[in-house]
């Protein structure tokens, strides 16, 4: 549920604010400085107003439902469940408050210093994580991450951002138009991304319905492997994307393009060393008693393959919205609807194979050809 409250926004506000703080800097005691400082306060301010409301939208929903849930099974004990539910609603809700402030941060030209708090983030809750569990909390220790990543973010921003929380409240001079600003192209970054999330998300509970938890097990962990794996292919151009937004709210459209294609080309290097490897452990693990754990050979080839394509495309993606654009919301809309159909009709004969040849042909004959037309059309219209 939290996935589909934020549906994109936090990515689309690192693009938003890159563009705002385009004519502004950070100072080194971490003060803003430069033209239109209150309209950049505008935009944290209303940002965060937007993630304190889903973040209690998220808690008023999950924490009844989700009791509600454990109170109806009775081999459950209602008060150990139900308390721990609790714990974990609470702390993810936390957690998706500094959503808006860690992306704001990022769009805003500080990359290192974000990833360098989502890497402490990770690192504690995995810690938190293992000593509750070797302390014997349990089910407790799944609140650990959410909680550590609040408090993380929280801590940071206190640390080393505390005039910009203040002044978000303090200077209210400016205005920022949300609706003409961030909702275009919030909606349409959100329908872009849930439809990739469905898509992602949808083969293993079909799999399980038709053929069974083995093929479901499989498939579901050979995909995950394969998101991964594009998912840390992509690092090196989505921590570039501040820059890009910035080079294009400037219509320095050399240097953007210089930086782009560079920085594309080594997601595409990295991405096909990690296939290769993934390749090489999956034959070689064909005739031993772990073959079984991921789908064969042949058929990780084909999703590597289908995977490469929508990775190419999300390439194309990052350079768009570095425009402030989604013009791919169509495309993954209908590409969603068309894998769709075309897994129900061929899972019930063809199991895996069907469905990773359907995402070869829809993500590489189909998709690719509209996305570097639709890539080109608008870049020679916006570089004009």
């Amino acid at each position: 549920m939290q996935v589909f409250l934020d549906a994109g926004l936090s990515a689309a506000l690192i693009q938003v604010s890159a563009h705002a703080f385009s004519r502004m800097n950070w100072s080194s005691d971490r003060k803003i400085e430069g033209k239109d400082q209150s309209i950049f306060y505008a935009l944290i301010r209303k940002s965060a107003l937007w993630y304190l409301t889903a973040s209690l939208i998220f808690l008023s929903i999950a924490a009844p439902a989700g009791i509600m849930f454990l109170s109806s099974n009775a081999s459950l004990a209602p008060p150990h469940w139900q308390w721990n539910w609790v714990f974990l609603v609470v702390a993810t809700a936390l957690s998706l408050v500094m959503v808006p402030f860690m992306s704001i941060l990022e769009g805003s030209g500080l990359v290192s210093e974000v990833y360098g708090i989502r890497l402490l983030q990770a690192v504690s809750g995995s810690l938190a994580t293992w000593w509750l569990l070797w302390k014997g909390y349990g089910l407790l220790a799944v609140c650990a991450t959410p909680l550590m990543t609040f408090i993380i973010s929280a801590t940071a921003l206190g640390l080393r951002h505390r005039f910009t929380l203040i002044n978000m409240w303090k200077v209210k001079t400016g205005s920022f138009n949300w609706k003409e600003n961030v909702w275009p192209f919030q909606w349409r970054i959100g329908l872009s991304w849930l439809s990739g999330y469905v898509l992602v998300q949808m083969h293993t509970p079909l799999l399980f319905r038709l053929k069974g938890p083995v093929e479901a097990g499989q498939m579901g962990l050979s995909v995950t492997i394969i998101s991964m794996l594009s998912l840390l292919a992509m690092i090196g151009i989505t921590s570039r994307t501040p820059s890009l937004a910035r080079l294009a709210s400037k219509k320095n459209w050399t240097e953007m393009d210089n930086l782009f294609f560079s920085a594309a080309k080594i997601s595409l290097i990295l991405y096909g060393l990690g296939a290769f490897l993934l390749l090489s452990l999956c034959y070689s693990l064909e005739n031993t008693i772990y073959a079984h754990r991921i789908i064969s050979f042949t058929d990780m080839f084909i999703l590597c393959l289908a995977f490469l394509s929508s990775h190419i495309v999300g390439l194309l993606a990052v350079y768009l919205r570095a425009h402030k654009a989604e013009p791919y919301v169509g495309l993954s809309v209908a590409g969603a609807l068309i894998v769709l159909i075309g897994v129900l009709a061929v899972t019930p004969s063809f199991g895996i194979r069907g469905i990773v040849c359907v995402l070869l042909v829809v993500h590489g004959a189909i998709g690719i050809p509209i996305a570097l037309k639709i890539w080109s059309t608008y870049r020679e219209n916006w570089h004009k």
